[in-house]
This record gives structure tokens, sequence and C-alpha cells, in this order.
């Protein structure tokens, strides 16, 4: 496995931008990078909670280098953009909900079976925003 380079503010400053929070040339607020920080670290603590056997999560700031693998670098901002959209109000496409879908698939394969005997994600990727009407259950 490849560490990864990039720092929680680079996901979070990404997610931000997927969901139209920020704008790409300005930061979001010190309170959306904030929360959006607070839902990463939630996310990547549920991981190892929920059973990724071979992940573990230490707090991250967001002046800290992720402690994924390189290989979920891409993937990571939208993961975390399906995690935060209903809180900041946001709906995802089907493009960026199949790009969160493929870094937790990619994230299973780097870390492991899950030890739990049934799935449970976190409840933002159950149920994410879809086009039009209603919501898209995964």
């Amino acid at each position: 496995m490849t560490a990864s380079t990039l720092t929680a503010r680079d996901i979070v400053y990404r997610a931000c931008r997927i969901l139209k929070v920020s704008a790409l040339d300005d930061p979001p607020s010190a309170a959306v990078a904030g929360e959006m920080l607070a839902l990463l670290n939630g996310m990547l603590s549920n991981w190892s909670v929920k059973g990724l056997s071979a992940y573990t999560h230490a707090a991250l700031t967001l002046d800290s280098t992720m402690g994924t693998d390189a290989a979920l670098d891409l993937g990571l901002p939208y993961l975390l953009a399906a995690v935060g959209a209903n809180d900041f109000e946001a709906a995802l496409g089907e493009t960026e909900a199949a790009l969160a879908q493929d870094c937790m698939n990619d994230a299973r394969k780097l870390y492991g079976t899950w030890t739990t005997d049934v799935l449970d994600i976190d409840s933002g990727l159950k149920y994410m925003p879809g086009l039009g009407s209603g919501y898209t259950q995964f």
C-alpha cells in the first residue's frame, strides 16, 4: 500500500466544492471546514468501528496527512461529500454518487472485509440524494 500525501484539508476542500458549498477559487468558511472535518473523522473512525479490520483511525486536523492508502485519494472527497450532503442540504449527481460508492468498495478491498455480519455503512451512503425527486437507496 502507498500512503496518501493528501491532507485532510485537501479532502475537505474538494468535498466542499463537490457539494458547491464553496467556489473553486475560495476556501470554505472556518465553520464549514470544521463541520466537514468532523464528518471526515467520524466517517473514517466508523470504518474501524464497523469492521474494516486492517484500518485504524487517528483523529485528523486539517493539516494532518491522510492515514489512508493513496488509491483512495480520488474517491475520498466524493465519499465525504456523500456523507455530508444532507447536512449541507445538497444533492449529489449520479456520477458523484457512483464515485463515492466506488471509493467505499476500494476501501473494502484495501482494508479487508467487514468483521460484522451485516454491512452497515453511514446513513449518508445508504440513501443519497438523487437527481430529480427522492433518494436513491444503495
